[in-house]
């Protein structure tokens, strides 16, 4: 048989079965139209073709239902499988890498902290444009022998982002470095708590506290080593969202009320007359008498001209630590650590605002010329501690009572950082205020061209507001100068940041250095 007999047997078959089953289901629908439902079925179950493909039917529709629901399960699933691995990325902690990943970090964060520093000093502006007007009305009713009274005020702010937020040249840019590098480590902390995981294999000591006889490459390599083990740090929302809720608690500032800008808070030592704490600064200059109009519109006036700094302090560190993270002290201090073996890393100070190699070319040179290795001490203790604190009297934050057992937060006033830089390099120093330096017994006074790194020249102005710096050597052909004041603890070459040195009135040696 060819192949086309074959085909024409095949479809002669194909019809029969098709005539068969188009037959049996004719009868079983004129039974089902008659009420005979039972004898319909009958007539289909015995034709096979048309069970056959009834069956065929009924699976493929199941195996549709089947797939549909699979389908269903594993989007729900994927949905909330999604959902958890973003909500454990903003509890738990990424991975963070140095390098590229923290300039997107600190850039962020800077912006956000200028922010808050912005609504703090406007806050503090409302508060004087709102007493300005009782301000200017108690000046004017002084009795005076002028026809008239007349003040002019003016306002200004310093604070860790200097006056003006918008001139980067403003900016402490190592305080700000130090402060968000610290903010990751204290988030880092508090996210490890959270995991249950180690915030870190080694304590406080193991990050700082660096002798003249490591080996400065080797150890930086540990550190190095130690990160790429250890790494764990935030995500970038979760601490942004932190600060960002926090925000009106990053900065403080005190504005000077009415009572401390009236006249009665001013005693007037000749021309001038200041009203300093640790949150502001005013001064107020009599100008004097002037005359307005000619001769019967003639009158007198008596004029002063009144400024007011307010200071903006940071305290977004000490807020968080304590109420929002609730840190203990020792997690606190594993913190700090890290964020000084980070800052190591990164190239960052340790600490202080000057760099390493900076603080090295410094000290070279002063054994160059052959100063004393306490002297020597002092001056390194005192570069370490430049760009580390805030300035504030009423925070001041040196606690103890010897270099053995002190304690230091991120405020100090001029004293109490010179007091740090001496007990920090492990010497005595008991003048825990300026005052203290003219009777102290640790010290002596002796003429100020005699001066060597590490004495400490003493200064006190007509309004009697007194001041300390220290002396820390004559480096590149210029003096260099350490103190602690209203931006913070700074370095300054040829003169002071606090008056010209010319105006020093003392300058005090320590009775153990060894020259």
């Amino acid at each position: 048989m060819d192949r086309d007999e074959r085909q024409e047997n095949r479809a002669k078959k194909k019809g029969k079965s098709a005539a068969s089953d188009a037959a049996a289901l004719a009868k079983a629908g004129v039974k089902a139209a008659a009420g005979d439902e039972v004898g319909a079925v009958i007539e289909i179950v015995k034709n096979p073709g048309i069970l056959l493909r009834i069956l065929k039917i009924i699976a493929f529709l199941l195996l549709m239902v089947f797939l549909s629901i699979s389908l269903l399960i594993c989007g729900i699933v994927g949905t909330f499988a999604s959902i958890g691995s973003a909500f454990t990325s903003l509890i738990e902690a990424d991975e963070w890498t140095l390098d590229a990943e923290y300039e997107e970090y600190s850039t962020k964060i800077e912006k956000m902290l200028k922010k808050a520093y912005r609504r703090c000093r406007t806050s503090a502006a409302l508060t004087y444009a709102f007493e300005l007007g009782a301000v200017k009305s108690a000046w004017e009713e002084i009795d005076s022998d002028a026809d008239e009274v007349e003040i002019s005020i003016s306002f200004s702010y310093e604070g860790l982002f200097g006056d003006d937020v918008a001139d980067d040249a403003d900016d402490d840019t190592a305080a700000i470095d130090g402060s968000i590098i610290r903010l990751m480590c204290i988030y880092n902390l508090y996210n490890a708590a959270i995991s249950e995981e180690e915030s870190t294999a080694h304590e406080f000591d193991y990050y700082v506290n660096i002798t003249e006889d490591d080996n400065w490459d080797e150890y930086l390599g540990d550190v190095s080593s130690d990160y790429e083990e250890e790494k764990f740090m935030p995500t970038l929302k979760g601490l942004q969202s932190q600060i960002r809720k926090n925000s009106s608690n990053m900065f403080t500032a005190v504005p000077a009320g009415v009572t401390e800008l009236s006249p009665e808070s001013f005693s007037f030592d000749g021309d001038t007359a200041v009203n300093a704490t640790a949150y502001y600064a005013v001064t107020v200059e009599d100008l004097g008498i002037s005359y307005e109009g000619e001769g019967e519109d003639e009158k007198s006036i008596q004029k002063y001209s009144m400024s007011v700094l307010t200071y903006i302090e940071y305290t977004a560190e000490e807020y968080l630590k304590d109420n929002v993270f609730c840190l203990s002290d020792d997690d606190y201090s594993y913190a700090l650590g890290q964020a000084e073996c980070y800052a190591l890393i990164l190239g960052k100070a340790v600490g202080s605002s000057v760099e390493t190699v900076e603080i090295r070319e410094i000290l070279n040179e002063l054994r160059a010329q052959g100063i004393s290795e306490d002297r020597i001490a002092l001056v390194e203790s005192a570069l370490e501690g430049v760009g580390r604190f805030q300035y504030s009297q009423a925070r001041r934050s040196l606690t103890g009572s010897d270099p053995s057992d002190f304690q230091v937060g991120l405020y100090l006033d001029c004293s109490s950082f010179v007091q740090w830089a001496y007990w920090n390099a492990g010497l005595e120093n008991d003048c825990y205020t300026t005052a203290y330096y003219a009777g102290s017994s640790m010290f002596y006074a002796i003429d100020p061209s005699e001066k060597l790194p590490g004495d400490v020249f003493w200064h006190q102005n007509s309004q009697g507001t007194r001041h300390v710096v220290i002396y820390a050597g004559n480096i590149g052909g210029q003096d260099l100068y350490i103190e602690c004041t209203s931006p913070g603890s700074v370095m300054t070459y040829g003169d002071c940041y606090y008056g010209n040195i010319s105006s020093y009135q003392y300058c005090y040696r320590y009775t153990g250095f060894s020259q």
